[in-house]
């Protein structure tokens, strides 16, 4: 069963930022390898 979502939650109204559905955020094991990956490319 899928969870009801705000709005607010997946938009900053101030910024107009889409911010990203809590289901489809990146893990934080997730987020280090990809910051690993981009020094090791740049």
């Amino acid at each position: 069963m899928t969870e009801f979502v705000p709005a607010s939650r997946l938009y900053h109204v101030g910024s107009r930022t889409p911010i990203a559905h809590p289901a489809e955020q990146a893990t934080d094991e997730q987020v280090r390898q990809s910051l690993e990956n981009q020094g090791e490319t740049a």
